[in-house]
Protein backbone atom coordinates (compact mmCIF):
# COMPACT_ATOMS: atom_id res chain seq x y z
CA UNK A 1 0.00 0.00 0.00
CA UNK A 2 1.39 3.30 -1.11
CA UNK A 3 0.69 6.37 0.58
CA UNK A 4 0.34 8.73 -2.55
CA UNK A 5 -0.75 12.36 -2.96
CA UNK A 6 -3.79 14.17 -5.06
CA UNK A 7 -0.84 16.39 -5.87
CA UNK A 8 0.23 13.52 -8.62
CA UNK A 9 -3.88 13.58 -9.85
CA UNK A 10 -4.23 17.43 -9.79
CA UNK A 11 -0.86 19.29 -9.45
CA UNK A 12 -0.15 21.75 -7.12
CA UNK A 13 1.94 24.70 -7.97
CA UNK A 14 5.36 25.12 -6.64
CA UNK A 15 5.16 21.52 -5.84
CA UNK A 16 6.14 19.92 -9.03
CA UNK A 17 8.87 17.97 -7.57
CA UNK A 18 6.08 16.48 -4.75
CA UNK A 19 3.46 15.90 -7.44
CA UNK A 20 6.31 13.71 -9.41
CA UNK A 21 7.84 11.60 -6.80
CA UNK A 22 3.82 10.72 -6.11
CA UNK A 23 3.38 9.68 -9.73
CA UNK A 24 6.21 7.38 -8.85
CA UNK A 25 4.65 6.15 -6.49
CA UNK A 26 1.12 5.82 -8.83
CA UNK A 27 3.22 4.03 -11.26
CA UNK A 28 4.77 1.89 -8.85
CA UNK A 29 1.33 0.25 -8.39
CA UNK A 30 0.44 -0.46 -11.88
CA UNK A 31 3.58 -1.97 -12.31
CA UNK A 32 3.83 -4.20 -9.39
CA UNK A 33 -0.01 -5.26 -10.10
CA UNK A 34 1.22 -5.79 -14.00
CA UNK A 35 3.71 -8.31 -12.34
CA UNK A 36 0.58 -9.90 -10.55
CA UNK A 37 1.64 -8.82 -6.77
CA UNK A 38 -0.49 -6.50 -4.82
CA UNK A 39 -0.58 -2.78 -4.61
CA UNK A 40 -2.99 0.28 -3.57
CA UNK A 41 -1.46 3.75 -4.45
CA UNK A 42 -3.86 5.88 -2.42
CA UNK A 43 -3.54 9.58 -3.22
CA UNK A 44 -5.01 11.50 -0.27
CA UNK A 45 -5.66 15.05 -0.11
CA UNK A 46 -5.50 16.93 2.84
CA UNK A 47 -6.34 15.23 6.21
CA UNK A 48 -7.78 17.47 8.36
CA UNK A 49 -6.19 17.81 12.17
CA UNK A 50 -3.28 15.62 11.65
CA UNK A 51 -0.15 15.60 8.51
CA UNK A 52 1.80 18.37 6.72
CA UNK A 53 -1.58 20.17 5.49
CA UNK A 54 -2.64 20.98 9.19
CA UNK A 55 0.70 21.72 9.99
CA UNK A 56 1.13 24.28 7.84
CA UNK A 57 -1.96 25.67 8.57
CA UNK A 58 -2.86 25.15 4.10
CA UNK A 59 -6.44 24.99 4.48
CA UNK A 60 -7.70 28.45 3.84
CA UNK A 61 -5.77 28.39 0.23
CA UNK A 62 -6.60 25.37 -0.91
CA UNK A 63 -10.61 26.22 0.02
CA UNK A 64 -10.06 29.10 -2.22
CA UNK A 65 -9.23 26.61 -4.67
CA UNK A 66 -12.26 24.69 -3.89
CA UNK A 67 -10.77 21.47 -2.05
CA UNK A 68 -11.47 20.31 1.12
CA UNK A 69 -9.75 18.54 4.04
CA UNK A 70 -10.15 14.73 5.06
CA UNK A 71 -11.93 14.48 8.39
CA UNK A 72 -9.21 11.70 10.08
CA UNK A 73 -12.58 9.52 10.71
CA UNK A 74 -13.58 9.80 7.20
CA UNK A 75 -10.22 8.93 5.70
CA UNK A 76 -10.43 5.88 8.07
CA UNK A 77 -13.44 4.77 6.80
CA UNK A 78 -12.11 5.34 2.88
CA UNK A 79 -9.34 3.22 4.24
CA UNK A 80 -11.35 0.33 5.43
CA UNK A 81 -13.68 0.29 2.14
CA UNK A 82 -10.49 0.38 -0.36
CA UNK A 83 -8.58 -2.67 1.96
CA UNK A 84 -11.61 -4.76 0.12
CA UNK A 85 -11.66 -3.53 -3.12
CA UNK A 86 -8.72 -3.95 -5.80
CA UNK A 87 -8.08 -0.88 -7.80
CA UNK A 88 -4.50 -0.24 -8.08
CA UNK A 89 -4.68 3.55 -7.93
CA UNK A 90 -7.70 5.57 -6.10
CA UNK A 91 -7.59 9.54 -5.30
CA UNK A 92 -9.31 10.44 -2.25
CA UNK A 93 -9.92 14.31 -1.81
CA UNK A 94 -13.54 16.36 -1.26
CA UNK A 95 -13.74 18.89 -3.93
CA UNK A 96 -16.10 21.72 -5.41
CA UNK A 97 -15.33 20.74 -8.81
CA UNK A 98 -17.17 23.71 -10.44
CA UNK A 99 -15.01 25.75 -7.90
CA UNK A 100 -11.88 23.66 -8.72
CA UNK A 101 -11.72 23.71 -12.81
CA UNK A 102 -12.88 27.36 -12.92
CA UNK A 103 -9.51 28.34 -12.18
CA UNK A 104 -8.09 27.03 -15.38
CA UNK A 105 -8.67 28.24 -18.29
CA UNK A 106 -10.47 26.13 -21.49
CA UNK A 107 -7.67 24.04 -22.30
CA UNK A 108 -5.04 24.77 -20.13
CA UNK A 109 -6.63 22.18 -17.01
CA UNK A 110 -4.47 19.01 -16.08
CA UNK A 111 -5.00 16.23 -18.92
CA UNK A 112 -6.28 13.89 -16.03
CA UNK A 113 -8.94 16.50 -16.00
CA UNK A 114 -9.62 17.54 -19.18
CA UNK A 115 -12.28 15.07 -20.26
CA UNK A 116 -14.73 16.02 -16.89
CA UNK A 117 -13.36 20.15 -17.78
CA UNK A 118 -14.89 19.71 -21.35
CA UNK A 119 -18.04 17.91 -20.07
CA UNK A 120 -18.58 20.41 -17.43
CA UNK A 121 -18.34 23.21 -19.88
CA UNK A 122 -20.82 22.20 -22.35
CA UNK A 123 -23.58 21.75 -19.87
CA UNK A 124 -25.84 24.59 -19.74
CA UNK A 125 -26.21 26.61 -16.96
CA UNK A 126 -29.90 26.78 -15.18
CA UNK A 127 -31.02 30.58 -14.84
CA UNK A 128 -31.65 29.90 -11.33
CA UNK A 129 -27.47 28.89 -10.85
CA UNK A 130 -27.19 32.57 -12.54
CA UNK A 131 -29.38 34.53 -10.59
CA UNK A 132 -28.02 32.87 -7.15
CA UNK A 133 -24.37 33.63 -7.88
CA UNK A 134 -25.57 37.72 -8.98
CA UNK A 135 -26.27 37.96 -5.27
CA UNK A 136 -23.70 39.26 -3.67
CA UNK A 137 -22.74 37.96 -0.86
CA UNK A 138 -21.33 39.72 2.56
CA UNK A 139 -17.93 39.22 2.83
CA UNK A 140 -17.71 37.13 6.02
CA UNK A 141 -20.36 34.87 4.34
CA UNK A 142 -17.94 34.52 1.34
CA UNK A 143 -15.23 33.51 3.32
CA UNK A 144 -17.10 30.91 5.39
CA UNK A 145 -18.29 29.17 2.24
CA UNK A 146 -14.87 29.20 0.47
CA UNK A 147 -12.89 28.30 3.76
CA UNK A 148 -12.34 24.37 4.24
CA UNK A 149 -14.37 22.98 6.92
CA UNK A 150 -12.07 22.79 9.47
CA UNK A 151 -11.49 26.60 9.30
CA UNK A 152 -14.77 27.32 9.37
CA UNK A 153 -14.87 27.61 13.05
CA UNK A 154 -11.61 29.88 13.57
CA UNK A 155 -12.64 31.77 10.67
CA UNK A 156 -16.35 32.74 12.80
CA UNK A 157 -14.64 33.40 15.84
Amino acid sequence: MLYSSVASLLGSPGQGNHAAANAFMDALAYHRRALGLPALSINWGAWAEIGAAAEHDVFDRIGLQGIGAIPPADGLKVLERLLHQSPPQVGVTPVVWSKFLGQYAAGSEPPFLAEMTREMRSVPVMASEVKSQAVAQPDILRQLTEAAPARQHALLV
